[in-house]
This record gives C-alpha cells, sequence and structure tokens, in this order.
C-alpha cells in the first residue's frame, strides 16, 4: 500500500529537512541574471517552507558555458524524490521559453518558443474587470507583459518583493502555503487557500502599496497570463488621481474573495494612505 510504501522510504537517508541540488550548464548570454531569476521564480512551485526558498547560483564555467547550480530543501526522500523531478522539468521549460540552449557533450540544445499574441480588445477587457479606466488601454497596453507558467511552475512567492499585478488569461492556478504532512509520506505539500481561473487576477497588493508578496501562486496547468507593472500603471494614476478609490476596492475585493477580515473604515483608510504614498499622489 501507499502508507506501507511510505513508511519502508522514509527509511532512507536522507529521511530529515536536507538540501538537494542540480546543476545545468548553459549557453552564456547577456541577461545571466534574469534567467537566474526566472529559475528562482519558477522554482517556487515546489513546496517550501518561506524562510527556505529554492535559489539559483552561477556556480562554476564547463564546456564553454556557464553551470548554474539549482538548490532546495526537500522533507524525507519522497518528497526529495518528487522535488527533483519537478525542478528538472521546470528548468527544461524556463530555459526554453526564454531562449538559452542547455550545453552538453554533443554542444547546445536548439530552444523552441512559441509567442504570445494578446487578442484585440483584451487590454479594455482587463480594466473592466478590475474596475479601471478604458481609456488607459491604448498607454497600458505597450507594457504589459505576457508570460506563459508551466503545471508546477511558481509565479510569485510569498515574502518576495514585487511591484506589478497578474491577470489570467488562460489555464489555471492556486494561493498557497506550505503544510508539513506525514500522509501519505513525510513531505512538503501545498496547502490551497484559493483557485484561480480566466478573468482572475492576482498581486495587486504589492503593484498597488509596494507591500512583500503575501501568498505563494502556483500553476496547475498550462498557463498564459499578463503582468502589469507598476512604472507605467504609476503614470495613468498620478494623471488621475481621483481613480484611488477604485483602487481600494479592488483591494477589499481581493480581501472579500480570500475570506480575509471583513471590512472595516480604519483598513479603508490605511489602504488609501499606503497607495497615495506608493503612488506619490
Amino acid at each position: 500500500s501507499v502508507n506501507a510504501q511510505a513508511v519502508v522510504t522514509n527509511l532512507y537517508a536522507p529521511s530529515g529537512l536536507h538540501r538537494r541540488t542540480l546543476k545545468v550548464t548553459v549557453e552564456p548570454h547577456g541577461p545571466m541574471v534574469d534567467t537566474v531569476a526566472a529559475l528562482e521564480q519558477a522554482l517556487g512551485g515546489i513546496p517550501h517552507y518561506p524562510h527556505r526558498k529554492p535559489e539559483v547560483v552561477t556556480h562554476s564555467f564547463d564546456m564553454g558555458g556557464v553551470v548554474l547550480e539549482l538548490r532546495w530543501w526537500a522533507l524525507g526522500w519522497r518528497h526529495g524524490r518528487a522535488a527533483n523531478f519537478l525542478a528538472v522539468r521546470l528548468t527544461q521549460t524556463v530555459l526554453n521559453r526564454r531562449g538559452v540552449p542547455l550545453l552538453g557533450p554533443h554542444g547546445a540544445t536548439t530552444p523552441r518558443s512559441v509567442p504570445i499574441v494578446l487578442p484585440e480588445g483584451a487590454v479594455p477587457d482587463i480594466l473592466d474587470r478590475i474596475g479601471l479606466p478604458g481609456e488607459w488601454a491604448g498607454e497600458l497596453r505597450e507594457s504589459m507583459i505576457l508570460r506563459r507558467a508551466a503545471p508546477g511552475e511558481g509565479v510569485i512567492r510569498a515574502g518576495d518583493l514585487g511591484e506589478s499585478l497578474f491577470m489570467v488569461m488562460q489555464g489555471s492556478l492556486q494561493v498557497v502555503r506550505v503544510d508539513e504532512r506525514t500522509d501519505p509520506y513525510t513531505g512538503l505539500y501545498w496547502d490551497v487557500l484559493a483557485e484561480l481561473r480566466p478573468g482572475d487576477w492576482f498581486g495587486e497588493g504589492s503593484l498597488l502599496t509596494g507591500a512583500v508578496r503575501s501568498a505563494t501562486v502556483v500553476a496547475t496547468s498550462p498557463c498564459e497570463l499578463v503582468e502589469l507593472p507598476k512604472a507605467a500603471f504609476e503614470k495613468c494614476v498620478q494623471r488621475n488621481p481621483q481613480v484611488v478609490e477604485r483602487l481600494v476596492d479592488l483591494m477589499e475585493s481581493r480581501s472579500r474573495r480570500m475570506n480575509e477580515a471583513p471590512k472595516t473604515d480604519s483598513r479603508r483608510e490605511e489602504w488609501l494612505a499606503q497607495i497615495k504614498n506608493w503612488f506619490r499622489l
């Protein structure tokens, strides 16, 4: 049975909390720091403690390329094995998506990436869903970032800095927090707080107030996302400061969906002050 197998496999070393590593050799390229950041973000899909986030470092050089070492913590042998498989898949997915070839004895791989095309009329629809003026569409369209996420890939991580909001165009994601369990075997698992579907958004707290990410979001199916960064959003807000009340409504909408504390006047005033300060209004 699964439980019997769990008892046996947890007897193997390493059985407690331990660090796992994976090394990959990639072709040298300009935005290496961006590739490292993208890999770290994706590995956030591996269940982990907030104080032990997966990380990626430049380790050494080999075969004319750069060796990247991926590091994460696992609890128990089975969790470590599952996390290793996920790390390998996410690494291949992210490098291919970014057009970064892997290097090996027989040369470089050939990355294949299909661009995402934002449908006509999508930007006004996005703004309408989050309660913002449709006339912002022309300016914001040029600044929106189209992203993909594979199943199991982390999109944002709790505790990270962030200045953007994400809208789900296709696929499904989960808002999660880590949970340590022993059934069916000892390991770290994701406890699901909320489901996200096309038309849903997340990350508005960081976009609107500069707060660190309050939750981790992981893709559960192939996803297409639109990211709205603060840099473009800020110009529109500064020209239309009266929209601040709508932004507070956006914060309250998320709070209700996440079943957080009930609405209070003091909390609304606090959010209003944070937003004005963040956007220098």
